[in-house]
């Protein structure tokens, strides 16, 4: 289970190497999120 603060991630915070790594995996998984589901939309629709 992934624990998300909204006010921890809108202040700002140093930006170390394990910081900045964190925001890339949240990010690859967004962004790994949206492409499963246009690739289902798609198989859907077709």
């Amino acid at each position: 289970m992934v624990h998300f603060d909204l006010e921890t991630e809108l202040k700002p915070k140093p930006d170390n190497a394990q910081a900045r790594r964190h925001r890339e995996i949240i990010l690859f998984w967004q962004v790994a999120f949206a492409v499963a589901v246009i690739l289902l939309l798609i198989f859907a629709l077709s």
